[in-house]
């Protein structure tokens, strides 16, 4: 079927969404809000385009524009600041400055050579506050190298030790000598003083009266420099105020800027409403005074001197970040220049890698729907409506002899130009609009099967939402295995030249990383793209028992491993564990069945050698007649079914030949690889031998060939059968959420896994084919129903070795008294 290109303002796309949610037509709401698919009355597909363009504001009409001083920042040899400080003897060490503020400091190298370092890699602590919202970072240049990273490193105990002992308490005892008295006499006394019981630190700030502040700086350098620590010789100061925007609001003109330039000094801002997508390079060569086609340059997607912000997952309106150099800096020299919306103030929480509030996966996927986080957020959205307007601001970091007279003459009427109005309820219904689909969605995969819960394309679909609930109110996030999601979940084009317009990233390559920063590109792929507007995902199927990502035949859409662990915090494997354990009680679950623990991993699968059994027909069980059910099947209407492949049942000898293989290597690394207070491991095998393991080691009475210290004795036929028992339970049987060993041995839960398919009789045959193998071995752990490995030091009528040693070891059960050599 055609399918028709509708355009839709913001508001008629907001109030077509509401009239689908009227009928209570809960898919339909769900797709257009999402996806911008509907049909109309006759059954025409309908692919909306929001078109932002339809808001323009033009250059008549009557807006307001306020002018401030938002932040300063000043770098210098000495302390600049005449009020009071608060100076703290043990820096906080998430005070540290660790972003970046866009401003980079000389560095000389050990070769000599000069690199300017952005001032955030460069080591360094916060010694002082002053007023409300100052602060002072002390920098140590020469502790920056190349191989500095994102972020400084932090300094070190002796480091921290040294400037404190050597250059602030004597630098105190100077000036101050009546007060130094209330400082610890060494640094470790300090830390001792701020150590709670609880184990946190309870930091405190000391008062240094204004008149000695400016000897502070210098009289520190002395005593530092007299000590000779050589690696703060060259150290400097850095004053920064912040937030102080609404306090300094003036109209656009010199004269005001002056008058509140003498009460204070600062970064500069402008506000007035949202700003077009496509006119940036218009405002940035407005406000900054530049040619055309040096602010064409830096704005343009790609560039390394940009950043751009989608706002509200509308690709018309968005915000940038832009550091312009040298050549773009500009009358004003311009060292930063950046446009945001400023509702993201009402979500502004930084907390790791985010700026704003987040949900996370675990969240999205919790027993608890909808998500506490979405309930919050739509409540804020709604709450919004009536009391709070979103507007442009303009921001431009420039030298102070600037402060005056940049953002003060410009075009008023071509600014205007470039900017987008909306209703304040539109603005925010379109967010409240788009929050309550995904939760929608969200619930319905909570309330599906779990089997299908797991799979690939539902978990896409998982990993997508909170995507997208975490870029409505801030910038999306565009890390490598953001990208990866993108690329698995966003249409694809192979355009040579596709519109920049339509791109959130530019560029055809796969990063080969998968954590959130830069990696090398090596594998050229389609770029996703966003042609109707919104960032509108490819289609989503929802008339299915869990919803998820439609199948794309011709192009695979999976994550890679390393992005998937990333967003998800575990391996397929581990989310399948978490959410869906077959005949294993996670630990937590009683009495309400929630998500386990992430600090346990998995067993590796086994490796196979050339000297493995590799005939997958060591059990035989095809030929007497059994088999496994077939497997659950999605039938959502996008599947190409293989009738000759889906009434097929899974090879049933190969798969018990995967689970014993599996088990006899599980046995292995789940052995004690470290005794209690170090030492070599129990076993003398490492882990590469351990996923190589064979039936030989089993069969070896030889205990000091795989053994450094073990506890043995020889099993009565009933004590074998019960350890046979808790390696491989029948079915209907549950795993103690206590249990150690077994629910992260993988063949473990592919036993489970095989007994909640398969009949009981089944099971039993399987089982009595399993146990004509693992029973003739020679030795095998004294399995017990909570463990599969016990090494308490004095276990009943066992024998240690090696000979006259104590301490606790494995326990093993034998057929036959073994031997041991000494070395």
């Amino acid at each position: 079927m055609s399918v028709e290109i509708k355009s839709y303002s913001l508001r008629d796309y907001v109030v077509a969404a509401g009239k689908l949610d009227d009928l209570n037509d809960d898919i339909g709401f769900i797709q257009f809000m999402l996806t911008g698919r509907t049909t109309d009355r006759e059954g025409q597909a309908i692919q909306a385009f929001v078109d932002v363009n339809k808001n323009r504001i033009g250059a008549n009409q009557d807006i307001s524009m306020a002018r401030d001083f938002d932040s300063l920042i000043g770098i210098s040899q000495n302390l600049l600041v005449s009020t009071p400080l608060s100076v703290y003897p043990v820096p906080i060490p998430a005070a540290a400055l660790t972003s970046s503020i866009h401003l980079r400091w000389p560095v000389v190298q050990d070769d000599g050579e000069i690199i300017q370092t952005p001032i955030h890699r460069i080591p360094n602590l916060q010694l002082a506050a002053w007023l409300t919202r100052g602060q002072i970072h002390i920098c140590f240049p020469s502790l920056a190298t190349r191989e500095g990273g994102q972020q400084s490193k932090p300094l070190t105990l002796d480091q921290l030790t040294q400037f404190y002992e050597v250059g602030l308490r004597p630098t105190i005892a100077e000036l101050l000598p009546e007060d130094v008295s209330d400082w610890a006499p060494t640094y470790q006394a300090e830390l001792f003083r701020a150590k709670k019981s609880s184990g946190h630190m309870g930091y405190q700030s000391k008062m240094i009266p204004g008149s000695h502040v400016r000897e502070l700086g210098s009289t520190l350098r002395y005593y530092l420099s007299a000590g000779n620590i050589d690696w703060a010789n060259d150290f400097f100061f850095l004053h920064t105020a912040r937030g102080y925007k609404h306090a300094t609001q003036h109209l656009t003109s010199r004269t005001m800027a002056r008058l509140k330039l003498e009460e204070f000094c600062t970064t500069i801002g402008l506000e007035e409403n949202v700003f077009e997508e496509a006119a940036q390079s218009r405002v940035v060569e407005e406000v900054l005074g530049i040619r055309s086609e040096d602010a064409v340059r830096i704005t343009s997607l790609g560039s390394s001197k940009y950043s751009r912000d989608i706002v509200s997952h509308l690709l018309g309106v968005s915000g940038c970040r832009i550091e312009p150099g040298v050549r773009a800096a500009g009358a004003f020299e311009g060292v930063y220049f950046q446009l945001y919306s400023t509702d993201k103030a009402l979500t502004y929480n930084p907390e790791g890698n985010h700026h704003g509030k987040f949900m996370s996966i675990s969240e999205a996927m919790g027993v608890k729907q909808p998500a506490p986080f979405i309930t919050g957020l739509q409540k804020l959205f709604v709450e919004a409506m009536d009391m709070n307007t979103s507007n442009a601001r303009i921001e431009v970091r420039v030298p102070f002899r600037h402060a005056c007279t940049v953002l003060t003459r410009f075009d008023s009427g071509a600014i205007q130009e470039c900017m987008l109005g909306f209703r304040r309820t539109v603005w925010w219904n379109f967010r409240a609009h788009r929050l309550e689909a995904i939760s929608r969605l969200l619930m319905k995969q909570a309330m599906g099967s779990p089997e299908f819960r797991v799979t690939s394309d539902a978990l896409l679909l998982t990993a997508a939402s909170v995507w997208l609930v975490n870029s409505l109110h801030a910038r999306p996030d565009d890390g490598s295995a953001a990208r990866d999601l993108m690329r698995a979940v966003l249409p694809l084009t192979d355009a040579v030249d596709p519109d920049p317009e339509t791109l959130l990233f530019k560029g055809g390559y796969q990063a080969t990383g998968g954590q959130d920063s830069d990696g090398d590109e090596d594998l050229l792929l389609d770029v996703p793209y966003n042609p109707y507007g919104a960032i509108f995902p490819r289609r989503i199927i929802l008339n299915f028992e869990v919803p998820r990502m439609a199948r794309d035949t011709d192009t695979p859409r999976t994550l890679p491993p390393k992005s998937f662990e990333y967003l998800f915090k575990g391996s397929v494997g581990d989310i399948e564990y978490r959410f869906h354990p077959v005949g294993i009680i996670p630990r937590g679950v009683q009495p309400v069945r929630r998500v386990v623990t992430n600090k346990t991993h998995r067993t590796r699968t086994f490796v196979e050698s050339d000297t493995d059994p590799r005939d997958v027909n060591l059990f035989n069980l095809g030929s007497k007649g059994l088999s496994l059910p077939l497997p659950l099947v999605d039938d959502g209407s996008d599947m190409e079914v293989d009738d000759e492949q889906t009434n097929t049942s899974p090879d049933i000898d190969f798969k018990v030949y995967r689970i014993y293989r599996q088990f006899l290597v599980d046995m292995a690394l789940k052995s004690s690889t470290t005794k209690q207070g170090g030492g070599p491991s129990y076993m003398k095998l490492n882990e590469e031998e351990r996923v190589r393991v064979t039936e030989d080691l089993y069969n070896n009475l030889k205990l000091s060939d795989m053994w450094n210290e073990v506890f043995w004795k020889v099993g009565t036929p009933a004590s074998r059968e019960q350890v046979f028992r808790h390696l491989f339970p029948p079915k209907g049987h549950e795993t103690s959420p206590k249990a150690q060993n077994y629910p992260t041995s993988q063949y473990y839960r592919d036993w489970k896994a095989l007994c909640a398919t398969a009949d009981e009789e089944t099971v039993e045959k399987i089982r009595g084919a399993i146990r004509k193998k693992v029973l003739p071995l020679k030795w095998l752990p004294f399995a017990g129903s909570d463990r599969m490995w016990n090494t308490s030091q004095k276990p009943k009528g066992f024998t240690r070795l090696p000979p006259r040693t104590s301490g606790p070891a494995p326990h093993i059960l034998c057929r036959e008294e073994p031997s041991w050599e000494e070395d």
